[in-house]
């Protein structure tokens, strides 16, 4: 089931997902293989959650899934790996989850999203809100009761807060910029904001 996953989101989530494609991960080899490996490490946890069906030759087939893994305080950080596309999401991802909010909300452990994806053609039917809800369920069993992750689209956003979901940080997309004054994620229209959201449970 791992190698499927990683399948499903590189087929579907690394072209949909806004800083991947504005970025171009996908188009880019060493980041297109250091995303897969990150993939992997982050199945080894076994936290994610996937929603199946069962196709027409009795076989199951994913219809949705959201990656999660347990980010601890004392958790080394990421190291250098390749990719230039990797360097900049990298670097976003310290500069809107900074060491100051995280060790404001005194918590030794959270659960970090790693990225939640439909199927395009399961997409409207409420697939990822449910698996967004059951992100409860899975952290309730396992003992660790808030959940941070990074909404970039606007459906997504609208859908956290209908949850219960709280802002932390955001940057807007057409004001994040890089040390020479370039956008990093350039040519999103539909969305204005890159939350970084909350919640407790």
């Amino acid at each position: 089931m791992h190698e499927r996953l990683i399948e499903f989101m590189v087929k579907y989530y690394l072209p949909d997902e806004p800083l991947a494609r504005s970025t171009g991960v996908i188009t880019e080899e060493d980041s297109l293989e250091t995303y897969k490996f990150l993939f992997h490490l982050v199945l080894q946890q076994n936290l994610s959650l996937v929603a199946l069906t069962e196709g027409p030759d009795g076989q199951k087939e994913i219809v949705g899934a959201q990656l999660y893994t347990v980010f601890s305080l004392d958790d080394p950080p990421l190291p250098e790996m390749p990719g230039k596309a990797i360097a900049k999401l990298l670097k976003f991802l310290y500069d809107i989850k900074t060491e100051e909010i995280v060790g404001g909300l005194n918590l030794y452990q959270h659960l970090q999203d790693w990225g939640l994806c439909v199927d395009p053609q399961y997409r409207g039917w409420g697939v990822g809100e449910e698996i967004l809800r059951a992100g409860n369920d899975l952290g309730g069993h396992i003992g660790v009761r808030t959940i941070i992750t990074v909404f970039t689209v606007i459906n997504s956003q609208v859908m956290a807060h209908r949850l219960g979901y709280s802002v932390l940080n955001q940057f807007k997309y057409k004001e994040y910029k890089d040390d020479d004054g370039n956008l990093v994620f350039p040519g999103v229209e539909d969305t204005e904001f890159i939350k970084l959201m909350k919640l407790s449970f």
